[in-house]
């Protein structure tokens, strides 16, 4: 299906909101700052910021959209409500006199409250737009999450102001409309045909500035009150009442029947497709009508509109031809041939079989059709397009654009300049449609025609390019092709190093050539070994020496035997090796070291290789016993038959340039180019008969690679571009048709990955394939057939947007661990009808730290196991729910995230709960989900400062309370169901809303430390037969009476303390009650 949508869209009412509450913040705070001498009040703003705030950072506030809905829609305009969480974070070090999470409160409160003073002021009505716009706005809340982390002596708090604000989704709505400079309230979608105000009733300012109706200020006056200003068009001929506070649209294309009556309304863009209320409309063969026909219960009707004649046709069949003069050569038929009207006089027809000029029209009824035509708002009649059965185009204004691209074939990573050019029109607006890797455009809107894009994708794609005017649109519809590709700056060879002779090897010459560098110190050593009898030219002036088969040659060039100073300091030597007569060299070894060096760790001098030796069948140049740091370049010209270059370049740290190297018959390719870390120009690879490609460009400083092939009985591939930082692309990707090749950490710490090409994987497992590719904005469909794991599969792709959509099976997948753990711009998770992990055992981690996902996870995972940190860290405010029946672990499960509501999963198999909600400081409800197997509850609603309520869950099994509700808002608490809870350690620490715990059986009890201390509101626990050492310590509202009710429900101890220190109640309680059973009392 192809997109019918051809008009842009653009920015909605949402993103201009938040981005003006960012700018009157912006404005107002440091004006404020300056006011009240408080340079706190001087915060940095951001928009939709997700990454972590740092202690360096505050004062800083967040603005992001929290929701929106819409309601009173209707084809023209959705009213929008919209509610922006606006979130401040402070800190401050703690004193001498007081803690610094107390003042980080304190400084964060200030700020909330001069945020809302603000946006609430009278003067931010409309928030600065022009007037109908925004039609209402309000600071609905204010909240405050407590200590959000302590960082050495400093303490950073958050708290959150929600603001309310109504506003239109409007396409094409223009500014407001102003009276003497005035703002009206009313807000026009004007036409080409230029509405205006006019009448005898438009108020004018009073002396003093303002503007009056009826004695009412204009700004005051209510919606919907009649200003009675007709709006009328350039004839003068009225068309309207403006009424305050509304938006008044006028369509650019009306459909109106026969008797020019409108029988359908919808303001419509050049170019953008008109879709029918109903039904079907006659094919022009190609070409455009101004008749068309929908259906009505008023029967079918035929009028001849057209300017000109019009072959007019039903599915491909003539039906006649409509003449715009004609006064009757139209007869309509019924089936025995009887004159049933013409065109000049229209008539209804009902049920019956219709022809015209003697063909059939196909049996129409009173519901199939009635004769209409497009106009525009001047009624003149408007020639449209049709698109297919259910739709017409509104044709292209009179002005035109063009679009053009500074480089039409950039390099990747280049920044062009996109300008679009209008003819005919004068723009409001220009927008540059962007094409992304995932085959969508990001859609640009700005006042200038020009723009500067750095090209990020790769390949073939067209951009595209458009301007508006206040009532229309026009962009270029072809668009500009353009092909983008990463070149790589060339190798430059020295040009002050020795010339190394041309290789004949057309003529079969057998020879290795050997550019040394030759410093002035006491030893320049060099040693190589060959088999074959071979001859040795060191270069220095000396005589070549022939040595035998196997025998290691070694030499110490002395600097005063050479010359050819080279600017980086050293003199080179020439060393040339060839074959004896009659030989053929079949190994090469430059990995020998010097008899007379000490380590293996002292480099050779060689700084380029360049050799024909098609007889070799081993060839080595880093061995154990022998690096090569300074190497810089290597050519092999020419075949060979070695099947081995296993570590063959491995550390050649200053590599830059394989010039030509032929992989023909290479089966080993372990480490080939490992650690060759500013290596980055290399032949094409095309290996057929490869059985191991591990580390084979491990952390080598390759910027670009083009075709890439591994085929062969490959069984591994792990880690095959790991840690290439520099790489930014490969064009393609072939890899072993086999089942047991290993492809993990494929891509694992490609740090500036950009692009990856859609490649053909069928082993079993890729664990950490994309994980910290920090650039990776986009994951191909990867066809992965029998893949088992997706552990860390892009784990840390912190610009990734969207999950994987494999295009093959996912059945066999058993992982998920960490999948997409830290993609902190991934909006969305993996979604129901994606794929099919009916196999997964394992989601730890799958979403952790996600904060920017607004989406959750959606598809089923019924053997899963493992849910520990699910979807901890994520900001998403809804959650649905899946099949999660066989899980065990819960723990983090939803830890640190922003959920409101948590609704009912199947956690019938849990046994962990441990902290499944900590730190979920906007949590208000959940679930009674079922707890009958649940044994540790640790932390489960630590720091969950919205919660009021606990949920009716099973506590039975429960033994685990440590900071069960630490920080919670709880008011009361009754797990009277449990039966052996054990750990009460921080169970309610400052909780301040707890009020009343409720009777447990405390008997297997063994901690309670710091458990029921700063509970301020706290005022009964019934049944306190705890009996360890307890404190009720700042419980604030416990009274006497309340407190000796503990003391008289404590068991019979030997040597354990309760305290009630801080209590209302301390001075006047009786301490003997518990006295009396050996309880020592602190109070």
């Amino acid at each position: 299906m192809a997109a019918i949508i051809t008009d842009t869209i653009t920015a909605q009412a949402y993103e201009l909101i938040r981005n003006q509450i960012g700018s009157i913040l912006i404005e107002e705070l440091p004006n404020q700052a300056t006011l009240n001498s408080d340079p706190k009040l001087n915060a940095t703003v951001y928009i939709e910021r997700f990454a972590k705030i740092d202690k360096t950072e505050v004062p800083c506030i967040n603005i992001s959209l929290a929701t929106g809905t819409y309601d009173d829609q209707d084809l023209e305009v959705a009213r929008g409500n919209y509610r922006f969480n606006i979130d401040v974070y402070s800190s401050a070090p703690s004193t001498a006199t007081d803690r610094g999470d107390k003042l980080a409160i304190y400084r964060t409160q200030r700020l909330l409250g001069v945020c809302r003073a603000i946006l609430q002021n009278s003067k931010y009505y409309t928030l600065g737009f022009n007037a109908g716009f925004v039609t209402h706005r309000q600071v609905e809340s204010i909240g405050m999450n407590a200590e959000v982390e302590a960082i050495d002596s400093l303490s950073l708090t958050m708290g959150r102001l929600v603001l309310f604000v109504k506003a239109p989704e409007v396409e094409g709505v223009s500014t407001a409309l102003a009276i003497s400079q005035f703002s009206t309230q009313v807000q026009l979608n004007l036409s080409a045909q230029g509405y205006v105000f006019t009448g005898q009733d438009i108020p004018t300012p009073t002396p003093s500035g303002e503007i009056k109706v009826n004695n009412t200020l204009f700004i005051d006056l209510p919606d919907g009150d009649n200003l009675n200003i007709p709006v009328v068009d350039d004839a003068g001929t009225a068309i309207g009442t403006v009424n305050a506070g509304v938006n008044v649209v006028i369509a650019d294309a009306v459909v109106r029947n026969a008797a020019s009556s409108p029988t359908y309304t919808q303001t419509v863009q050049p170019e953008q497709t008109l879709t029918l209320p109903e039904g079907k409309m006659l094919d022009s063969d190609g070409g455009t009508v101004t008749a068309a026909y929908i259906p009505s219960s008023q029967g079918f009707m035929f009028t001849a509109q057209a300017a000109g004649d019009v072959n007019l046709q039903l599915n491909g069949v003539a039906i006649g031809t409509a003449a715009p003069s004609s006064t009757s050569n139209q007869v309509i038929q019924d089936d025995s041939g009887t004159s049933i009207g013409t065109a000049a006089n229209p008539s209804i027809i009902s049920d019956s079989a219709i022809s015209i000029n003697g063909t059939a029209l196909n049996s129409l009824n009173a519901t199939q059709a009635l004769d209409i035509e497009v106009v525009d708002s001047a009624s003149n009649p408007v020639s449209v397009t049709i698109v297919d059965a259910d739709t017409i185009q509104i044709p292209d204004p009179a002005g035109t654009v063009i679009l053009t691209v500074s480089d039409s074939t950039p390099n990747f990573g280049d920044t062009v300049t996109l300008t679009v050019t209008p003819t005919g029109i004068t723009p409001s607006s220009y927008q540059f449609w962007i094409p992304q890797e995932d085959n969508t455009y990001r859609i640009i809107t700005q006042a200038t025609n020009t723009y500067s894009w750095k090209v990020d994708i790769y390949g073939a794609w067209t951009v595209r390019g458009g301007a508006n005017t206040l009532s229309a649109s026009a962009y270029d519809i072809d668009g500009v092709d353009i092909m983008s590709r990463h070149v790589v700056a060339p190798y430059a060879r020295p040009s002050d190093w020795m010339a190394i002779p041309t290789i004949n090897v057309g003529g079969g010459e057998e020879v290795s050539y050997f550019l040394m560098q030759v410093f002035d110190t006491a030893h320049n050593y060099i040693a190589v070994t060959c088999e074959a009898d071979f001859t040795i030219d060191w270069g220095d002036g000396s005589t070549p020496v022939d040595y035998a088969s196997g025998t290691q040659a070694e030499n110490d060039i002395a600097y005063s035997s050479v010359s050819n100073l080279s600017t980086r300091g050293y003199r080179q030597a020439l060393v040339k090796i060839t074959p004896q007569s009659g030989q053929n060299l079949t190994l090469v070894n430059y990995g020998v070291r010097h008899s007379g060096m000490a380590t293996a760790l002292i480099s050779s001098q060689i700084l380029e290789i360049d050799q024909h030796l098609p007889n070799a069948t081993t060839f080595k140049v880093y061995t154990n016993n022998q690096r090569h740091y300074y190497l810089e370049q290597f050519n092999w010209r020419g075949t060979h038959s070695v099947t081995s270059f296993r570590e063959l370049f491995r550390d050649c740290s200053r590599l830059q340039s394989v010039v030509s190297l032929s992989f023909t018959n290479v089966a080993d390719c372990y480490r080939v180019f490992y650690s060759a870390r500013v290596l980055r120009n290399i032949p094409s690879i095309n290996i057929t008969s490869c059985t191991v490609a591990q580390e084979m460009f491990y952390a080598t400083g390759l910027e670009w690679l083009g075709d890439v092939i591994i085929t062969g009985t490959v069984t591994n591939y792990t880690s095959l571009f790991r840690f290439c930082s520099k790489l930014l692309g490969i064009e393609s990707l072939t890899l072993s048709t086999s089942t047991s090749a290993i492809a993990n950490l494929l891509f694992h710490t490609c740090y500036s990955l950009h692009y990856v090409p859609n490649f053909v994987y069928n082993g079993t497992s890729v664990t950490s394939l994309h994980e910290s590719n920090l650039l990776l904005q986009y994951i191909p469909s990867y066809d992965f057939p029998n893949n088992t794991s997706l552990s860390s599969f892009a784990k840390s792709c912190r610009l990734l947007r969207k999950p994987c959509k494999f295009a093959s099976t996912t059945a066999n997948v058993t992982s998920l661990y960490r999948a997409y753990n830290g993609c902190v711009s991934m909006i969305t998770a993996m979604r129901s009808g994606e794929h099919d992990f009916s196999s997964v055992t394992t989601a730890r981690e799958c979403y952790s730290g996600n904060a920017a996902m607004k989406f959750s996870h959606t598809i089923d995972l019924p053997n899963c196991t493992n849910f520990q940190s699910f979807q901890a860290g994520t900001y998403f405010k809804e959650l649905e729910v899946f099949d999660t029946s066989s899980g065990q672990t819960f723990n983090y499960f939803m830890s640190g995230s922003t959920i409101r509501d948590f609704p009912l999963f199947d956690t019938s198999s849990a046994t962990s709960f441990f902290a499944f909600f900590q730190n979920c400081t906007f949590l208000q409800s959940v679930a009674d989900l079922d707890t009958s197997n649940v044994t540790t509850f640790q932390q489960c609603f630590y720091q969950c400062h919205a919660l009021y309520q606990i949920p009716n869950w099973d506590f039975s099994l429960g033994t685990n309370y440590y900071r069960f509700a630490y920080g919670s808002k709880i008011s009361r608490f009754n797990i009277t169901a449990a039966t052996a809870p054990t750990n009460l350690k921080e169970v309610f620490r400052n909780a301040s809303f707890l009020q009343q715990i409720d009777t447990f059986d405390w008997s297997a009890v063994t901690d309670t430390t710091n458990g029921f201390v700063n509970l301020s509101n706290l005022r009964r626990v019934i049944g306190c037969e705890c009996p360890v050492n307890i404190s009720f310590s700042n419980a604030y509202a416990l009274q006497a009476a309340e407190i000796d009710e503990i003391f008289t429900d404590l068991p019979t101890v030997s040597g354990k303390t309760i305290t009630v220190t801080g209590t209302a109640g301390a001075s006047t309680c009786t301490p003997s009650i518990a006295q009396a059973k050996g309880w020592a009392v602190s109070n």
